[in-house]
């Protein structure tokens, strides 16, 4: 009786994964930007870009982003596979059954913050 353990290929394509991943969520925000960015057409009249304040809506898209990426992290690590030795075939299965749907729904909260961001007004446009 043997066991499954994961070659060095398997982990570079996870890796990759979350490279590409990452990759998306930058290219993501670069059109969809969580962080309000101001054109400066006139250089003598530049003022910081970020202030160091958030508004309500970018508190709002950070909490979204934090918490997307803490379900992402409690459904791959804690309610996934088991890690460890596989002793059995129960090692290939999630220990809960809807945790790949609870990492695509933090997935989707992430993006979702930029958007969110984007459609939010200003506390003065209202």
């Amino acid at each position: 009786e043997g066991f499954y353990r994961p070659t060095w290929v398997e982990y570079a394509i996870i890796i990759g994964l979350f490279g590409l991943g990452a990759l998306l969520y930058t290219l993501f925000i670069k059109v969809f930007p969580i962080v309000e960015v101001e054109d400066h057409e006139d250089e003598e009249e530049q003022t910081p870009i970020f202030t160091g304040h958030l508004t309500r809506r970018g508190v709002l898209a950070w909490g979204m982003v934090i918490g997307g990426f803490i379900v992402q992290a409690v459904a791959y690590f804690f309610l996934a596979a088991p890690l460890g030795i596989p002793v059995n075939e129960s090692f290939a299965n999630p220990r809960v059954e809807f945790a790949p749907t609870l990492f695509i729904i933090g997935v989707m909260t992430v993006f979702i913050a930029a958007i969110l961001y984007e459609v939010l007004p200003e506390a003065g446009e209202r």
